[in-house]
């Protein structure tokens, strides 16, 4: 649905807190319409200025809340299973702006 976004799920592999595998390496990602509706928007917004998004976390299941709450039992940090998160319910994304492509002197083009 959101064309040339980038996909990176930390949580597929060990680059994050816990140092282990949450959930199965996917190239997908699974957002709520809405959600997935404003991401949209703003990849398009960005890519017309040679930027984009790219996506370290969204859905994720609920297996993965309790084995952060496991690690932490701080919901400054990590949800609490009782509740829940953003994430188990498809509403959250951790994400980052990337340069498309990088020209020799993009911060020219940029400014």
């Amino acid at each position: 649905m959101i064309p040339n976004i980038e996909i990176d799920l930390q949580y597929a592999g060990t680059n994050n807190f816990t140092h282990t595998k949450l959930y199965p390496p996917t190239g997908d990602t699974y957002l709520r319409k809405k959600a997935a509706r404003a991401l949209t928007a703003a990849q398009a917004a960005l890519n017309g200025k040679g930027l984009g998004l790219k996506n370290f976390d969204a859905y994720r299941p609920f297996a993965a809340t309790e084995q952060m709450w496991e690690l932490v039992k701080d919901d400054r940090y990590a949800a609490d299973p009782k509740k829940g998160s953003g994430y188990n319910r498809g509403v959250a994304v951790d994400l980052t702006i990337i340069i498309l492509k990088q020209e020799k002197n993009w911060i020219w083009n940029w400014l």
